[in-house]
Formats: C-alpha cells, structure tokens, sequence
C-alpha cells in the first residue's frame, strides 16, 4: 500500500523514497525498514510483548491476556496511551466537522453499539492445547443470532438523528443534514467493559463543546449495571433512550407505588392493557409498530398516565416527579387524585369546540383514571394508598430503583 497505492504527495509527506518501488531489492529492504519501525511502536503500547506469530500455548496466552486486565501500573499506563493514539484518530475528523460547522442542528442525539471486528486467526485449538494468535480476542454474538463471530468487539458512538415525522424538505425523513460520523471508537474483548468503554467515549466528547441530547442504545448497554452505563451517561447531560429482551418488556417493577412500564414510572392506576400492550411482544413486532395501528394506538395512549418531569436532574443526578393528575395542567382526571388533595370541582364554562387546542385543554377530554368503585364511594386512608398517590410529587435518586435502575429511560 505504502509502495503502489499513495499518490506522490501522500508519499512525501511520509518519506517514502521513490526508487524503492520498481527496485525488487529496494521493496524488501523497504519493507523490512517498516516492519522494525512498526515493531517499535507496537513494543512501546503493547502492556506485555510476546510472539504474536504462532499460536502460544494456552497457559502463556493465559498470561499475556492476563496483562490486558490486571492493574499493573505500567500496563494500565501503555493500555491508556493506546486508547489515546485511537481517541485522538477518531476525534480528528470530529474536530475538523465541527470547526467547519458541520454540525449545525445537529442535537446532539448520539447512537451507541457494538459492533463485530472479525479477526484475521482462526480461534483457539483446545484439543492441541494452543491459543488464538489474537490473545485478547473472543466470540461476539449479534443479537438474535446463535452463531458467534471471532474477534473482538467495537464500541462505537455515531452522531444520529431523529427521524422528521412528515419528513425535512432538504434532509429527508432526517431533521438535520450533519454528516453521521464516528464520534467514539473503543476495541475490547467481546462482553467485557461494554458501559464503561462508552462512556469514556462519551467523556471525550465534553472539552469539544458539542450539545448533548438522546443516547439511543441497544440491550447490550441496557443490561449494564447503572453504576457502570445509565448513571454516569445521565451525569454527562445525556438522555437515555433503551431497548429491551422480550421477558423485560411490559410492566418491569414498581417504585413508591408507580409503575415501571417500559423505562418509564407511570401511574399505578394506568389501564392493564396499555401497561401491558408490549408484554411478550418480539422483536420483530416492535419493530414494527409503524405497520401495526392497534399497538400504536396503545403505546398512544399510555402518554397521559406517565409521571411528567417537574424538576430536572440536580447535582447529585437527582429529578422530581409529579403526578399526572396534578399541577396546572393534569395529563388525566383522576377521581383519587381530586379526593385525596381535596381538589374542587370545575366551574362549569363554555368551550369553543373549534378551537382545538381549547377543546383539549378542557378536563372532560383528557383520559380518566379507572379506579374501583368501593374506592368512589368509601375512600381509602391515605396511609394505605400508594406513596405516588399521597403526594403528588416523588424524588427519584441514583440507585433508587435498585435492579431495575438500569432499565429507566428518560424518554417513552
């Protein structure tokens, strides 16, 4: 490549010298001078240098695995400075795009994935007891295959964009033109730091000024622990936005009497069949919603029922939710809601039915909580009532819904 592909500027920038391509002896010994110096290099990052031209036996290749792990000094700072050398590669046309304002409206929606490198070696002989020439490699299982691809997996973060939904007139069905660049590139072993490698792309991200808007993730982030993925993502300003396995979709817990449906806490009260309109559902029928107006109907109308955000995330990642019955501008009528807060009765008034905005606005056209009848003509105490429900407003810390903290979304 170095030889035959580069134009003549490439190769004098780079110092190759011009006779070594049609001299055969001039090839080889130009060849060999690469080899050395790229030995150099990959000496000075490599944490623990080995033959990387034969398959080791399985105890050495145990060793120098090994190596990429621990928490040795030196090698944590080769393994470091090598992250640095891929940041810095991946981030030069970043840069370059955003001087040149090619992110203008962009939001700064991003999309995380990993995604498989397949290695050039085949994969460890256990009958003959020898390694992968590729040592830190492994078996990356795309998701809903059986079958695994040998290699290593890459965590990428590329800049996406919400989809227009009766389409932009000069991007599409996209809202802005920015150019979907690469904007975080991590390589590890597949299924190992999976939260954490992207985050720290994230991270780098930050001194470069760009906004932060949706993460979009897929169910390998979404099964990461909140400590390790969701909390520190949130802290850099980022709003989450999940998939899930199909025995996690639907109602996934509780927290203070709300539901958790779909990565989002909504009222206790919310109707069965919306909380569990995707309870079972597949992949193929999520994806799908568009084609289905039946669970678009439902997913609709589960909107009023969800808690609605009265209080942003503080410094300590905090955020305050509300009821949507309450505040000046109820998402539902809810006859629990009117007893327990002892909320009067609306003046009757007069409602101009061509006024849209107007006509939704009124009470009798928002959604009604359903709540039983013995409850509508002897209330409950308020000490039995759900937490949600005796007031109107609730806090929700990092690491308040404990195991299904990393299933929370921002979004729904």
């Amino acid at each position: 490549m170095l030889l035959d592909q580069l134009r003549d500027p490439a190769r004098a920038w780079l110092g190759v010298p011009d006779d070594s391509r049609t001299d055969e002896h001039a090839r080889i010994a130009f060849s060999r001078r690469v080899y050395r110096y790229f030995d150099r290099l990959t000496t000075v990052l490599d944490p623990l240098r080995c033959d990387r031209r034969r398959r080791l036996p399985e105890d050495e290749a145990r060793a120098v695995a090994a190596a990429w792990e621990d928490t040795d000094a030196e090698r944590t700072r080769r393994r470091e400075l090598l992250q640095e050398v891929s940041d810095r590669l991946v981030l030069i046309t970043v840069r370059l795009a955003h001087r040149r304002g090619l992110f203008k409206g962009w939001r700064g929606d991003i999309a995380a994935d990993t995604t498989p490198i397949p290695a050039w070696h085949q994969p460890p002989r256990e009958r003959r007891g020898l390694a992968s020439v590729e040592l830190t490699a492994g078996w990356h299982y795309c998701g809903g295959s059986d079958e695994g691809i040998f290699g290593h997996s890459a965590g990428l973060l590329v800049a996406s964009s919400r989809r227009h939904p009766t389409g932009h007139p000069q991007a599409g069905e996209r809202v802005s033109r920015h150019p979907q660049l690469a904007l975080g590139l991590v390589l590890d072993t597949p299924g190992k730091r999976i939260g954490p490698n992207a985050v720290h792309s994230l991270a780098r991200l930050t001194p470069l000024g760009l906004p932060t808007g949706l993460l979009a993730a897929d169910r390998a982030y979404t099964d990461q622990i909140a400590e390790h993925f969701a909390q520190p993502a949130r802290t850099l300003g980022y709003q989450l936005v999940l998939d899930y396995k199909q025995q996690h979709r639907g109602v996934q817990g509780t927290h203070q009497g709300a539901l958790l449906v779909d990565g989002s806490l909504a009222c206790p009260a919310m109707p069965g069949t919306l909380a569990r309109a995707t309870a079972g559902l597949d992949d193929r029928a999520v994806r799908g919603i568009d084609n289905s107006s039946e669970l678009r109907e439902l997913i609709t109308a589960r909107e009023p029922f969800f808690l609605k955000l009265k209080q942003a995330a503080d410094a300590r990642g905090a955020i305050r939710l509300q009821c949507p019955a309450s505040g000046p501008s109820p998402a539902v009528s809810c006859p629990r809601f009117n007893q327990v807060h002892r909320v009067p009765a609306p003046r009757p008034a007069v409602v101009d039915l061509t006024n849209k905005r107007a006509t939704a606005a009124h009470s009798a056209a928002k959604p009604t909580v359903s709540i039983p009848q013995s409850e509508r003509l002897r209330p409950l105490p308020k000490s039995e009532l759900p937490q949600i429900c005796q007031k109107p407003t609730i806090t929700i810390r990092p690491g308040d819904l404990g195991k299904f903290d990393k299933f929370r979304q921002d979004r729904h």
